[in-house]
């Protein structure tokens, strides 16, 4: 979904072009994407700017790089010839995932 500009009023002033899954998945269902590199630019415009805005310690950061790491793979597999494919940044998430015992 997209961010809440009233609970994060500077997003915008960090990010110049917003977008995210639901954006995506509105202009898939509209026939937008007439080719593979369309969609994938839209998913490294997603990523870079969820790694842009918030910390490699934030919860936001670790699961845009979870989700990164996931998109790759779907990539690789199903456009194996595109030149242009998601990338992970090179800040490692720092997050730590607690599990409830």
């Amino acid at each position: 979904e997209s961010v809440d500009v009233d609970s994060v009023p500077d997003y915008h002033n960090i990010i110049n072009f917003p977008i995210d899954l639901g954006i995506i998945s509105q202009k898939f269902k509209n026939g937008y994407y007439t080719c593979e590199r369309m969609l994938i630019a839209d998913l490294k415009r997603m990523f870079f700017n969820c790694y842009k805005f918030n910390s490699p310690d934030s919860p936001y950061y670790y699961h845009g790089y979870k989700l990164n790491e996931i998109c790759l793979k779907l990539c690789k597999t199903y456009f194996p010839h595109s030149k242009l494919q998601p990338t992970l940044p090179e800040n490692k998430p720092k997050f730590v995932v607690s599990v409830k015992k």
